[in-house]
C-alpha cells in the first residue's frame, strides 16, 4: 500500500510544481509592460528563463504530439533566417516568442490543470488592474509606458482564450460573467475595434447561453437569464436617456478626425508594404518594415498577418492563415460556436493592430494553431 501512495504524492508534487511555474510565467508575461520601462528587460529575461523551465516540464510530463514541435522548429528556423537575411525580426522579440509565449500556450492546451476557478480569479484581478490604469491614464491614451488603450481589449481577449481552454478541459463552459468584464473593459478603453469585439462576443455568448437555458429549463439558469435581461433593459434605458454624453465620452473614436487619420495611415502603410511584394526576395522571405515604412511607424504595419509575412516570410504567412481557417471549420464541425466567436474576433482585431507575431498575442495565436492541429477530445468536453 505504501508504494502507490508514494507514487501519488510524487505525481501530486510534480503537477503542483508545474502549476506554480505556469502561474509565475503567466504573470511575468502580462506584467512585463505594465509597471515601468526600467524593469521591462528584467521581467522579460526572467520570463524567458521561467518559460523555458515550463517548456521542459510540459515536454517531460505531458503527451504533446511531435507535430507541435515540428511547427515550433519551423517557425524558429524561419525566424532565424529573417534575422540573418531580412532584419524585420530581432533576437529581443524572437527569443520570447519561442521560450516565453509558446510554453504558456502548450501548458494551457495540454496540461492536467483543473484550477479553472483560480485562473478565473486571476483574470478578474488583471482586468481590474487594466481598467484602473485606463481610467487613471494621464493622457487618456496610454495605459502603460508603451501600451495604448487599443491593446486593453486584446490583452483581455488573450486571457479569454486561456480561460476557454481551462474551462473546456474541466468540462465547463466559459462563464458569461467573463465576457461581461471584457465588454466593460472595451468600453472603458474607447477603442473602436475593442467596442465592436465586446458587443459581438457578449451577444454571441448571451444568445448561446439563452438557448442552453431554454433546453435545460433549470430554475438557476432561468433566474440568471431573467436577471441579465433585467440588467440589459436598465442599461438600454440609461443609454437612450444619456446617449449624447455616452457618445462623446466612449464612442467618439468612431467619428473623430484623429481616428479617420489613423485609419488612412494604416491603409497607406499596407499599400506601401504590399507594393514591395513584387520583389521575389521580399515575397518569399519577408520585408524589413523598418526600411519600407516611414521612421514614424517604427516598423509597425498595424496588421498582424502582414507582420507575420514580414517576419516569417510567405511560408509562415500561409501557415498562420491556414491554421485560422482550419480552426474556424473545426469549431463549426463540433458546433463550438463560442470558440468560433473567439477566433473570429481575435482574427479581425488582429487585422488593424500588431498583436502577433513576437508579441504577447502569440499566446492566443499558438492556442488557435494547436486547436486547428489536434482538437482535444476530452470525455467531458462541453460545447
Amino acid at each position: 500500500m505504501f508504494f502507490p501512495n508514494f507514487s501519488f504524492k510524487v505525481r501530486l508534487k510534480k503537477y503542483i510544481l508545474i502549476e506554480i511555474v505556469a502561474f509565475i510565467t503567466v504573470w511575468l508575461v502580462f506584467m512585463k509592460d505594465a509597471i515601468s520601462e526600467q524593469i521591462h528587460t528584467l521581467l522579460t529575461t526572467s520570463g524567458v528563463i521561467v518559460g523555458t523551465l515550463l517548456f521542459v516540464l510540459c515536454t517531460v510530463n505531458y503527451k504533446i504530439p511531435k507535430k507541435v514541435y515540428y511547427v515550433w522548429f519551423i517557425f524558429a528556423l524561419l525566424g532565424a533566417f529573417n534575422i540573418l537575411l531580412v532584419g524585420a525580426l530581432t533576437p529581443v522579440n524572437y527569443i520570447p516568442m519561442l521560450f516565453f509565449y509558446f510554453p504558456i500556450a502548450i501548458y494551457f492546451y495540454y496540461s492536467q490543470d483543473d484550477n479553472y476557478k483560480l485562473w478565473e480569479i486571476n483574470y478578474y484581478i488583471y482586468a481590474a488592474y487594466l481598467i484602473y490604469r485606463m481610467l487613471n491614464a494621464v493622457d487618456g491614451y496610454y495605459m502603460f509606458y508603451a501600451t495604448s488603450r487599443n491593446m486593453l481589449s486584446m490583452l483581455l481577449l488573450i486571457w479569454l482564450s486561456i480561460l476557454y481552454m481551462v474551462f473546456a478541459k474541466a468540462g465547463r463552459i466559459l462563464p458569461l460573467r467573463c465576457i461581461i468584464i471584457f465588454f466593460i473593459g472595451c468600453f472603458v478603453a474607447t477603442g473602436r475595434g475593442g467596442i465592436i469585439s465586446g458587443v459581438v462576443l457578449l451577444s454571441t455568448f448571451w444568445l448561446i447561453n439563452t438557448q442552453d437555458t431554454g433546453r435545460k429549463k433549470s430554475w438557476k439558469g432561468l433566474t440568471i437569464w431573467l436577471l441579465l435581461v433585467a440588467v440589459s433593459c436598465v442599461f438600454i434605458i440609461y443609454v437612450v436617456q444619456h446617449f449624447n454624453a455616452i457618445f462623446e465620452k466612449y464612442l467618439f473614436r468612431f467619428t473623430d478626425e484623429v481616428s479617420v487619420r489613423s485609419s488612412n495611415a494604416r491603409l497607406t502603410m499596407w499599400k506601401l508594404y504590399l507594393s514591395q511584394l513584387k520583389d521575389p526576395y521580399v515575397l518569399f522571405l519577408g520585408g524589413n518594415t523598418y526600411k519600407i515604412l516611414p521612421p514614424s511607424a517604427n516598423g509597425n504595419l498595424h496588421n498582424s498577418f502582414l507582420m507575420v509575412h514580414a517576419k516569417f516570410g510567405l511560408l509562415g504567412f500561409v501557415y498562420v492563415c491556414y491554421s485560422f481557417i482550419v480552426a474556424l471549420f473545426q469549431a463549426i464541425k463540433v458546433r463550438d460556436f463560442r470558440m468560433l466567436a473567439l477566433i473570429i474576433v481575435f482574427a479581425v482585431r488582429s487585422l488593424t493592430d500588431q498583436v502577433f507575431p513576437a508579441k504577447v498575442g502569440d499566446i492566443a495565436l499558438w492556442i488557435f494553431i494547436l486547436y486547428s492541429q489536434s482538437f482535444f477530445a476530452a470525455k467531458n468536453y462541453r460545447y
